[in-house]
């Protein structure tokens, strides 16, 4: 750094209008003290925000650098959106919805605001009040395609396809030669098991962008379900490489796509190498170490399996995904004991992760094998208690 002296002075960019040193903001204020003016570097904090919003390791600087810009001007509605976005990503919905509702109540009438809000109703199943902020969108903007999408999805996922149609039909209008629309127009014949329909479209907006790896994946799901499987891997594969080639932050989701395909062709070596390319790219993880241990389980490789399943709890230490797999894996080992032992944990456990039916199956299965061990071995009262047990998970 250069030493400053008066006569060096004149370089420094204040005398320049709408600039200020790098170090400082520049703020005028009204009569009513709100503010009027703001120097050009706050800018300078939402660019670097907007460019760490591709790096999920670098949230909780967006997060700070959108604190930064709100303090100098808190009714900067476009940093209260994307902060809320930040959130969004995050889990924390109410974070976000309050940042939403702030930014329609300090301009009612901005349509990414609004967008906004019916998104974040939506993720929290609050459907109507989602449907209002959505129509509120496009009432201020109807060009504003995006609404458009996210209304024919809700409708989509009532089950009222007519109405979804009419508004994928606006947004195809709006947005022709866009792939996203195709693709969402995909999504729509894909939920309602039209998978051939889903192709086309999905084909359609590979011939606008023929390197979205996520439109390659949802091919190869279409395909799949046709049972295609060569095209489908074919397609995954494809998503793979684009993924790697455009440094997609979602490789673990690409390659486990693939991996779950390989999987369902009984192509198990394949799927474990799939599964840890996917490992690689996010240790953390979790339908990556799940899938990994099933195909150890698959294999036989019953203590590669547990240490897997072993490293999911590490992750989360309430993955029901987790016990299940060791359970199932002692099973398989016909170590009864530790089966029930880890099913007993699975039981006190009250996400629902897993159907009521699995869970006695592989309960009963469990006591009536420990039962024939018994009898076979002479222990005919420890026998009877084990089938008695058994009895109680299926009356």
């Amino acid at each position: 750094m250069s030493k400053i002296t008066l006569d060096n002075c004149e370089n420094e960019p204040i005398h320049i209008p709408g600039a200020i040193q790098s170090h400082g903001v520049l703020l005028a204020v009204d009569s009513t003290y709100e503010i009027a003016y703001c120097s050009d570097n706050i800018y300078s904090y939402f660019n670097l925000a907007i460019r760490y919003s591709s790096n999920q390791n670098r949230e909780e600087e967006q997060i700070a650098l959108y604190d930064k810009i709100l303090k100098i001007n808190p009714n900067f509605v476009i940093a209260l959106v994307n902060k809320g976005g930040v959130y969004l990503g995050q889990g924390k919905y109410n974070i976000a919805q309050k940042l939403y509702e702030d930014a329609v109540k300090i301009e009612p009438d901005s349509v990414i605001a609004h967008f906004s809000l019916g998104q974040i109703y939506y993720v929290q199943q609050k459907t109507e009040l989602a449907l209002l902020e959505l129509q509120k969108a496009i009432n201020l903007d109807k060009d504003f395609s995006y609404a458009y999408d996210k209304i024919a999805e809700i409708y989509t996922n009532q089950k009222k396809y007519s109405q979804a149609l009419e508004y994928y039909n606006k947004y195809l209008d709006l947005a022709p030669d866009k792939s996203y629309v195709y693709q969402s127009i995909g999504r729509f014949y894909e939920k309602q098991e039209n998978y051939t329909q889903a192709i086309i479209n999905y084909n359609k907006a590979l011939e606008i962008n023929p390197k979205n790896p996520f439109v390659h994946a949802s091919l190869g799901s279409a395909y799949a379900d046709l049972g295609k499987i060569d095209q489908s891997i074919f397609e995954h594969k494809e998503a793979v490489r684009y993924g790697k080639e455009l440094h997609y932050g979602s490789m673990p989701f690409l390659y486990s796509s693939l991996g779950d395909i390989y999987q369902k062709a009984g192509r198990y070596d394949e799927a474990l190498e799939a599964f840890l390319e996917g490992n690689k790219a996010d240790k953390t993880d979790e339908i990556i170490n799940r899938s990994i241990g099933k195909i150890y389980q698959i294999k036989n490789n019953y203590a590669q399996a547990i240490d897997t399943y072993n490293q999911l709890l590490k992750i989360n230490p309430d993955s029901e995904d987790a016990y299940y797999g060791i359970a199932e894996t002692y099973y398989a080992q016909k170590d009864y004991l530790q089966t029930l032992k880890y099913l007993d944990i699975l039981g006190k456990m009250t996400t629902g992760r897993y159907i009521k039916q699995e869970m006695q199956n592989l309960s009963f299965n469990t006591y009536m094998n420990i039962g024939i061990s018994s009898y076979s071995s002479g222990k005919t009262d420890e026998a009877i208690d084990y089938y008695n047990q058994a009895l109680k998970v299926k009356p």
